[in-house]
């Protein structure tokens, strides 16, 4: 046909165009059209939507939620003219939840619907009456992933070190550091903690923080003491020097030897 794909709809007369002016009505025939670059994928799609606006009041809708933040949304559904069952497009689930990469059912998997066994074109998933579907989105998880591959390892590695480091004050700091960069890590991206692993980490670092504080004083303590003897040390040698001087400067007898008269026999 020269018109593009036509097909037929009882209800059609009071649609002027549908998916952005690709398709012309025609009596009871709506054509797309070649020359307005419409595909086969923008004709399911119209013919879905066209399909569906019988009775808009009725048309049921899919709940949805995020599985990270709990936010739920209600997708339509249209009615796929092969089979006539419900569907849920998965461009609309796009729209709604940005990024979404797979939907789950508790914990089964919503695969797309396919055709022996290439997906269907636009990509669909089956309607699911009374049931919440989890959306996980895919930057979300891969960016939890990441910060807890790179948290955990900081933080066993401060408690390692604090255990081995006891009497050495420059390896304490550095400890420190590494315990106050997690710390940081841990208020820059609160949100993508849940809430139980949030608080075991921080349990943690306040624990290794003690222990970090309790070597602190003892080294604070242990260079005291050396200061001290050193101190002692420094009194010691000032009192030999000076005795050694006034040895060399007076030389006055410190022995003193009375004889007895002399007499003659």
């Amino acid at each position: 046909s020269p018109y593009g794909f036509p097909f037929f709809l009882d209800r059609v007369k009071n649609k002027p165009d549908v998916e952005g002016n690709l398709c012309q009505l025609r009596g009871d025939v709506v054509y797309i059209q070649p020359q307005a670059k419409a595909s086969l994928r923008a004709y399911d799609k119209a013919r879905l939507r066209l399909n569906n606006d019988n009775d808009p009041d009725e048309q049921p809708t899919q709940s949805f939620r995020n599985r990270l933040t709990g936010k739920v949304a209600e997708i339509p559904t249209e009615i796929d003219p092969k089979s006539g069952k419900r569907i849920v497009l998965w461009d609309d689930i796009q729209n709604a939840f940005q990024n979404a990469g797979s939907i789950w059912n508790a914990k089964s998997l919503v695969p797309l619907m396919k055709d022996n066994p290439k997906p269907l074109i636009p990509e669909r998933i089956p309607y699911h009456p009374k049931v919440v579907l989890d959306v996980v989105v895919k930057t979300t998880e891969q960016t939890i992933s990441t910060r807890e591959d790179v948290r955990l390892p900081q933080i066993q590695s401060a408690r390692n070190e604090s255990k081995n480091h006891d009497d050495r004050l420059n390896q304490t700091l550095a400890t420190l550091a590494i315990a106050d960069n997690t710390n940081q890590s841990l208020v820059v991206y609160p949100e993508g903690i849940p809430h139980g692993t949030q608080s075991s980490i921080l349990e943690r670092i306040d624990q290794m923080e003690k222990r970090m504080d309790e070597k602190f004083d003892k080294t604070n303590l242990m260079q005291q003491q050396t200061l001290d003897q050193l101190a002692v040390i420094h009194n010691r040698v000032e009192a030999a020097i000076t005795q050694t001087y006034e040895l060399h400067e007076y030389p006055i007898p410190r022995l003193f030897i009375v004889l007895p008269n002399w007499r003659r026999v």
